[in-house]
């Protein structure tokens, strides 16, 4: 029996998309209660030995929607880390992840 790649991958890519989106709204929720600034929590790391919190959505994103686009064109290159995006920017990407 074959599988394809699609039928392989796109579930779990949406899955994990889908929980990310949910991570951040509850995020989001979390630090209005709070009067905490959303932008300061872009640049946070969970550890201090990780990448902040910007780079890991990015990645995310870049892995799972990215990696459709790449097989799509034929290639596949890393994204921009720029740590040039707000929380809301953020989220929009993994809307448009999804």
């Amino acid at each position: 029996m074959s599988i394809s790649f699609y039928t392989a991958s796109v579930a779990a890519y949406q899955q994990v998309l889908d929980g990310l989106a949910e991570i951040m709204n509850k995020g989001a929720a979390f630090a209005e209660e709070q009067n905490m600034a959303l932008d300061d929590v872009v640049q946070k790391r969970m550890q201090e030995d990780m990448m902040p919190f910007h780079f890991q959505i990015v990645s995310v994103c870049h892995h799972s929607w990215g990696a459709m686009q790449g097989m799509q064109a034929g290639e596949f290159s890393p994204p921009s880390f720029a740590l040039d995006k707000s929380y809301a920017q953020l989220q929009e990407l993994v809307k448009q992840a999804q």
